[in-house]
């Protein structure tokens, strides 16, 4: 589990500590508002390497060295410390940062006797690879297999078909089969050398000597470690699944294959392969502009790499830009992230997508995070957004697996209105007389509706409009904002019988539809503060109520309008 993190003395962070408690291989997402620091916290996991944190100038605090920042990371109870000395994090992590690619540059343009510059928006070439390995000569005979085997070496087969498959190599080499082990049991008389000397004192044509092989020696097979570890991957490939005797032999064959000279620069050039068809793959299921400035290419010498470069902003749309910036990254993490634990910073990359790129992001990023789980590794991949996924209609990560971190906590959460919550039914007195405006003056729970009315007003005009930052209760903020919309609404109703049936409305949207469709206009602030007004408060054990709350009345905008709902006393 990741306990928490703490920042000092990064960009806007002065000294911040957060809480976390996050578990691996499951999506996390912080939530803050803007301007709160959460450039500043992916700003600091992208200052260091593996020795030590090195900051650009622009990133240190304003009025500190670079030997105040620092980063504290707890892990299973573990402590890591990077600073511009010394980093203990990278021994046991790697780690990732994805952020948007965006920056502005200039055209010339030839105007008269003078060159002109015209503003654009672009993507930089994003590095995909830079090494781009070279594929070496491969040395394995089947005729060379079959001797070295013995008197029945025919019944071998050729696995020239198995070599030739870069996901098959690929995977192999994730694998991370103990070679050193395969040495020892390949070097001297050893249970492979066992086996084979037994098969080699068979008789008869290579189906009975397989026979024999499936009934007597399939168990002194599956005692060898090592060798297993290649079996589980050779029989995902093979074409002789179903016969566990051939695969075995195969398995042996391949184990030799990992011993020559020429496999670890194989391997390597295989998994390029293979990446480099997973990015081509994507690119081309998200490319709809079918651009040719949207290529994939290798480029230069010694060491050759490999680029994703993309056409001008203004060809794609801004969704499109976001989600294939994002796969070419996520592509770049996939290399990077090696270890038993990883963390990737996703830096608010999906804030601005439409519904279709937003499922696209999420599709991608639970795969991604799946890949990780699949191969016995942790992952901690971290969300940072200003939005809150509890009222974002398209977010579609599962719920069990979703983790949700306010960063911005207070833990003022008022006991007054979580009791009244508490005894809340759907309909009842509470919901009607205090939870929504009623222009019955009646006592409900110990309290008259009227006074409780000024009651969360006051929280407003006294607390929250006052800059007292941490004094105010965001529970009574919120029943304010929607008792006073539907006050002010009630008031614009000309009859009665208008006045009634509004009162009898469920819910402060019905309630100014009602207003709508007696043909009022009201201002559009009303509407817009339902962020606010709509929020479920409905008793639900252990849920934070606060946090979520506390979040969004913390933007100066929402803030603003807060103060135009209530400049008239």
């Amino acid at each position: 589990m990741l306990n928490s993190i703490k920042i000092n003395n990064v960009k806007g962070i002065g000294h911040k500590a957060f809480n976390l408690d996050l578990y691996p291989n499951k999506p996390s997402i912080l939530v803050a508002p803007n301007g709160f620091g959460k450039s500043s916290f992916a700003i600091a996991f992208k200052s260091f390497n593996n020795a030590r944190m090195i900051l650009d100038d622009d990133d240190i605090r304003e009025g500190c060295s670079a030997s105040d920042a620092s980063i504290e990371i707890e892990h299973d109870n573990n402590k890591y410390v990077i600073n511009s000395q010394y980093n203990t994090f990278s021994r046991d992590f790697s780690c990732f940062v994805i952020n948007s690619a965006l920056y502005a540059k200039t055209k010339g343009q030839y105007m008269g006797s003078f060159i002109g510059h015209k503003a654009l928006l672009a993507i930089p070439d994003i590095e995909l690879e830079n090494n781009v390995p070279s594929k070496p000569h491969i040395n394995y005979s089947i005729g060379e297999n079959r001797k070295k085997f013995g008197l029945n070496g025919k019944i071998l087969n050729n696995i020239s078909y198995l070599i030739d498959k870069f996901e098959f190599i690929d995977e192999l080499k994730s694998k991370n089969v103990d070679i050193c082990g395969l040495k020892k049991c390949r070097s001297y008389i050893n249970p492979i050398n066992d086996i084979k000397n037994k098969i080699n004192n068979y008789v008869g044509k290579s189906d009975d000597i397989i026979s024999k092989i499936n009934t007597c020696l399939v168990q002194s097979f599956a005692g060898i470690e090592c060798l297993n570890s290649i079996k589980e991957t050779v029989e995902k490939y093979s074409e002789n699944k179903g016969n566990i005797g051939k695969i075995y032999l195969e398995s042996m064959q391949i184990a030799d294959f990992m011993l020559s000279a020429e496999y670890v620069a194989y391997s390597d050039w295989c998994s390029y392969k293979v990446n480099r068809k997973y990015i081509e793959d994507l690119i081309k299921d998200f490319d709809t502009t079918k651009s040719q400035d949207l290529i994939i290419k290798e480029q230069g010498k010694n060491p050759k790499k490999l680029f994703i470069s993309f056409p001008s902003a203004k060809r794609i749309s801004n969704g499109q830009r976001d989600i294939l910036t994002f796969i070419s990254k996520l592509y770049c993490a996939r290399r990077k992230l090696k270890k038993t634990n990883n963390i990737l910073i996703i830096d608010e990359i999906f804030d601005y997508l439409d519904d279709a790129n937003l499922v696209a992001f999420q599709y991608y990023t639970t795969k991604f995070i799946e890949e990780y789980k699949k191969n016995g590794k942790k992952l901690y991949c971290i969300l940072l957004t200003h939005l809150d996924p509890e009222f974002f209609q398209h977010f579609c990560f599962s719920k069990h697996k979703l983790q949700i971190r306010y960063l911005q906590k207070t833990g003022m959460c008022s006991s007054e209105v979580l009791n009244l919550m508490k005894k809340r039914e759907a309909s009842d007195d509470i919901s009607k007389y205090l939870f929504h405006f009623h222009n019955e003056e009646k006592n409900i729970e110990g309290y008259k509706n009227t006074k409780w009315y000024q009651k969360v007003y006051d929280e407003v005009y006294k607390k929250y409009l006052s800059d007292s930052e941490k004094g105010f209760d965001s529970l009574k903020i919120c029943l304010a904002v929607r008792i006073k919309i539907e006050e002010l609404a009630y008031k614009m109703l000309k009859t009665d019988a208008d006045k009634k049936f509004f009162l009898e409305k469920h819910g402060t949207k019905n309630k100014l539809e009602y207003l709508s469709e007696k043909g009022m206009d009201y201002p559009e602030t009303w509407s817009l503060l339902g962020l606010i007004y709509n929020d479920n408060l409905h008793w639900k054990e252990n849920h934070d109520f606060e946090t979520p709350l506390r979040s969004k009345l913390s933007n100066f905008v929402i803030r603003h309008m807060i103060q135009i709902l209530f400049k008239d006393k």
